[in-house]
């Protein structure tokens, strides 16, 4: 296991540069893409209570009874407020928003935490003043038809999107994006080499030769050819030398 850890390390490493390839090609690619192409998305929210149970002046103090219906009731409004009942309203009041009901129902979440009256109304969309618009027209017209559907008068409004707030966008996360391609074309070049390797049966060294026989590499013949036969004839015809008088000839070769 050893062996094979140190083959596979040194395979590796004999790839790089298909490696670094790859890692480069994947940051370039996404960088592009999340900082060209990628359009971003800001949220804007709402949020409401749920705090009363009947259509009643002079109510006293809320009962436990009466806060397991009002928390059992969000679930119900949750699923009203994403239905046709509420956005093709609001598409016929504002005809000015220029998106479809499908549309809308993609860019609008309900969300609400476990066992509070709280509930939130969050709008995705390229352009903040745009979801807080239509946040505050959706929790606006629920508010406004709950109580003739349900004959109850038990939502009240607590916080409204600010249309002038500076925000920030909520995706996409760029450097992520960057960091994770990074990390996959770099698992996607070491799994290249490997296969390379694995599918390339040619001897390169001493070791793959043992590898391959699991004999002990005695001897390297190297591989020679004209350029190298020519050198080595040009260096024995410098070393020839001959004696001052002319009488004797000495080649070393």
């Amino acid at each position: 296991m050893e062996l094979d850890l140190k083959h596979m390390l040194q395979t590796i490493w004999k790839r790089k540069g298909i490696i670094a390839f790859f890692v480069v090609i994947g940051i370039i690619a996404s960088s592009y893409y999340s900082y060209l192409v990628l359009k971003p998305v800001y949220q804007a929210s709402t949020k409401f209570i749920v705090n009363k149970t009947q259509f009643e002046e002079g109510q006293g103090s809320i009962n436990i009874n009466e806060l397991n219906a009002n928390i059992k009731l969000i679930q119900t409004y949750k699923e009203l407020i994403r239905t046709d009942w509420i956005l093709k309203e609001v598409l016929r009041k504002n005809k000015d928003i220029p998106y479809t009901t499908a549309e809308l129902l993609s860019m609008v979440k309900v969300s609400s935490t476990n066992d509070t009256q709280v509930v939130t109304i969050s709008v995705e969309n390229e352009s903040y003043q745009m979801a807080a618009r239509i946040a505050n027209e959706v929790t606006l017209l629920f508010i406004a038809k709950i109580p003739s559907l349900m004959h109850v008068d038990n939502v009240t409004l607590l916080t409204s999107a600010d249309k002038n707030v500076d925000a920030s966008p909520i995706k996409p996360n760029r450097l992520m994006n960057v960091i994770i391609a990074a990390i996959a074309a770099f698992a996607a070049g070491i799994g290249l080499a490997l296969v390379i390797s694995f599918f390339d049966d040619s001897v390169y060294t001493e070791e793959d030769i043992e590898l391959a026989t699991g004999l002990t590499t005695l001897a390297v013949i190297p591989k020679m050819n004209r350029k190298h036969v020519r050198s080595k004839h040009d260096r024995a015809s410098r070393q020839r030398t001959t004696t001052s008088g002319g009488d004797a000839y000495v080649t070393t070769q």
